[in-house]
């Protein structure tokens, strides 16, 4: 990984996958463990993961009491903060998966128990063959190392993230699936994103899928997916963030859209469009933009209607302009891609401008305004609509806290959404009205961009569907000297170079 603004190498810790091999001249012993061993590691085990479970949502709080008392922040200006972030339902719903998944977790454990205390060992392994196993094994272990980069949300959805290096410094990224109860099939999405990042070898801007393995039970798999270099927005912070795109915007803009169109000619769409899925790497002075996470994406030509379907739940969710239009095609692959360059546009916009500022409002030519005007009177029923129903969601919630645990006095319901409708739905609507705003809120950031550039932008993150951009072309054929400054990748052939190192490492981590 590399840091965003010279896309140096990042440094980090990584622990040793095995630690202790033993001397070669020692013999191999096998150690025997009994029904009451593992009854004690069980319970071990199970208080340990009630006990991780329990102190979550206690944690939580205690630590944004913390960082506000270290500000000098009033209990009363906390609760209104804590009010208008919604932290108190955010920290709840973290805590009722994580209870989910210590439940299911510890289900899990009880099985591979019971499954132990029914097997017998009838059968005797000869110390020579024991020896070559050990002898195998560390051949693959030793010298691995493996880093973690898994977030919380991840784990509670039953997804791991780690990166093995070998002892000759190659990186092997890891994606392992767990399967859980009553939720979309994470197994099938990891089989889907195999098949996907096959079909788009050699287009250059995404990694290569190696090996995919589905666990006897099928509650678990794994793919090992090349590493790649790179840096993604959401790993950069506000300040580097700013610093990096008042130099690179142009150049980011026109690198990440080449490697999105890249995958759309090949009928693809990557669907889960956000600020993780781009990886940002500096190769010759040059922004080159690999595309990652594959789950939920849609094959256009071959793919089933219902992954068609829950593409456009999926970006229905997060834009608006689905929604203005009720007869709209949910099949349409035009709308589909309409979606998914919307998608683009937003995330890149909302990184260049900034959070805040995206949703702040600026004084427009009498033009501009006339359009913003007539565009908000089409959203606003529908932002104030999710805004009362979220409002609420929420003032059910804090009202079932008893009064002498509250930290504030509960106003009546209807002014509670009142006051959420008045604090929230101005922002929203600029927030929406993007498109028309764009040209002002970057000149206000100082980011200079063409004309040809903001125009497609605009229309991209348009509410009106008919006025959106189908592909990129337009823009990609536009001369511009900024294509000299980047590139999504060249299209490569697959090779088995790696053979021999991708199997000693799968080897390892079976």
């Amino acid at each position: 990984m590399k840091s965003p603004d010279g896309f140096a190498p990042q440094t980090t810790e990584t622990e040793k996958v095995e630690t202790e091999i033993a001397p070669e001249s020692q013999g191999v012993e096998i150690g025997e463990v009994s029904n009451e061993q593992l009854e004690q590691y069980v319970a071990s085990v199970d208080s340990r993961i009630i006990q991780e479970s329990t102190d979550i949502l206690l944690e939580g709080e205690k630590r944004v009491e913390l960082s506000a008392q270290s500000m000098n922040v009033s209990l009363e200006t906390l609760a209104a903060i804590k009010q208008k972030l919604e932290l108190d339902a955010q920290l709840q719903e973290v805590q009722i998966e994580a209870n989910q998944f210590a439940s299911e977790t510890k289900s899990d454990i009880e099985a591979i128990a019971q499954e132990q205390r029914q097997k017998t060992d009838s059968s005797t392994i000869g110390a020579e063959s024991k020896s070559a196993k050990f002898q195998h094994g560390k051949r693959s272990v030793l010298g691995f190392q493996k880093k973690d980069l898994t977030g919380i949300i991840q784990k509670v959805r039953g997804k791991e993230n780690i990166r093995y290096t070998n002892p000759e410094g190659e990186e092997f990224f890891t994606k392992y699936i767990n399967q859980l109860e009553g939720k979309q099939s994470n197994i099938a999405g990891l089989k889907k994103e195999k098949l996907i990042l096959d079909l788009l070898a050699g287009t250059g801007v995404t990694p290569k899928a190696r090996e995919l393995k589905i666990y006897p039970n099928e509650q678990r798999a794994r793919l090992i997916i090349e590493q790649m270099p790179g840096v993604s927005l959401d790993k950069m912070d506000e300040m580097q963030s700013e610093e990096f795109f008042k130099k690179e915007a142009k150049t980011t803009i026109y690198s990440t859209a080449d490697a999105l169109n890249k995958i759309h000619q090949k009928g693809v769409l990557l669907v889960d469009v956000n600020e993780g899925a781009f990886l940002l790497d500096k190769k010759d002075d040059k922004i080159q933009t690999r595309l990652v996470d594959f789950e939920l994406a849609v094959d256009l030509i071959s793919g089933a209607p219902e992954d068609r379907e829950a593409a456009f739940e999926w970006y229905s969710s997060k834009d608006i302009g689905l929604r203005l239009d009720e007869q709209v095609d949910h099949q349409d692959a035009e709308v589909l891609k309409k979606a998914e360059i919307n998608r683009w546009a937003r995330t890149l916009t909302e990184h260049i401008i900034g959070f805040i500022d995206v949703s702040a409002p600026v004084e427009l030519s009498r033009e501009k305004q006339k359009e913003f005007d007539a565009l908000k009177i089409k959203v606003r029923p529908i932002l104030e609509k999710q805004i009362i129903e979220r409002a609420k969601k929420d003032y059910q919630y804090q009202s079932q806290a008893p009064e002498e645990d509250r930290l504030y006095e509960l106003p009546a319901e209807d002014d509670f959404i009142q006051e959420k409708l008045e604090e929230e739905l101005a922002g929203k609507i600029e927030e929406e009205l993007l498109g028309v705003t764009l040209e002002e809120k970057m000149k206000i950031k100082g980011i200079t961009l063409s004309k040809e550039i903001l125009d497609f932008m605009s229309r991209a993150l348009s509410p009106e569907l008919q006025n959106r951009p189908v592909d990129f072309s337009e823009y990609l054929n536009e001369k511009d000297d900024v294509k000299q400054q980047s590139f999504a990748g060249e299209a490569v052939t697959p090779d088995d170079k790696d053979e021999k190192s991708e199997k000693e490492f799968s080897e390892m981590i079976k």
